[in-house]
């Protein structure tokens, strides 16, 4: 249910709880039977199986829920290796997920003298490099024709309303910013530069009510 609701990161901790009490993690020396590494571990990014590997027998239903939470926290990858016809294969009008690694090649994120933070290039890029692929960070709601649940987002200085989608991404972002602080730094650190970047993990109020 916390992955269903965006709790990310409550997850991973109910996890990281629930591997720790298993019997086999009882008498183990491996660090993952410690909850705290093992939340760590699914907070790394990284894309590997330290787990197969370690001496800890975990049931497959659980490593199945730790790769999802895994991959949802975000995963990266060094090489721009990625096989997109089996990719798309898998994305269709209910299933909007696009599980794989994040890759950024050679660039870096600065303050401007007076048009914000900007993406920059470390090196000379090649017609057909390709720079960066990433997971959305949220997405509207599946089920967008369904019109029993219609919202619109409304902007009150130009008397404007967005349509369902945009308000569901909306929704989406503040949830999971809400309940997910491992998710924030990263998010509030990227401004635009048109405004006082003044929220940040520590500061970012713990009740936001979000509704739309």
């Amino acid at each position: 249910m916390d992955i269903v609701l965006l709790r990310l990161d409550e997850a991973a901790h109910d996890l990281s709880m629930a591997v720790s009490s298993l019997p086999a993690a009882k008498n183990s020396t491996s660090k993952f039977s410690n909850p705290s590494a093992f939340e760590q571990w699914l907070h790394n990014g990284a894309a590997d199986d330290q787990i197969e590997k370690d001496s800890l027998t975990i049931p497959k239903a659980l490593l199945e829920l730790a790769s999802r939470i895994k991959f949802d926290l975000g995963i990266f990858q060094n090489e721009p290796k990625y096989d997109f016809a089996t990719m798309m294969a898998y994305v269709g009008p209910l299933s909007l997920h696009l599980d794989c690694p994040t890759y950024i090649s050679d660039t870096f994120v600065k303050q401007t003298e007076n048009k914000g933070r900007g993406l920059f290039a470390r090196k000379d890029f090649k017609r057909g490099d390709l720079i960066m692929l990433e997971k959305a960070f949220v997405l509207p709601g599946y089920f967008i024709q369904d019109r029993n649940s219609d919202c619109l987002l409304y902007n009150l200085e130009n008397e404007s309303a967005s349509p369902r989608p945009g308000a569901l991404l909306l929704k989406e972002l503040i949830q999971k910013l809400r309940h997910n602080p491992s998710c924030r730094k990263a998010f509030f650190d990227l401004d635009a530069g048109s405004y006082p970047s003044t929220i940040t993990a520590d500061t970012a109020p713990k009740d936001i009510p979000v509704d739309v």
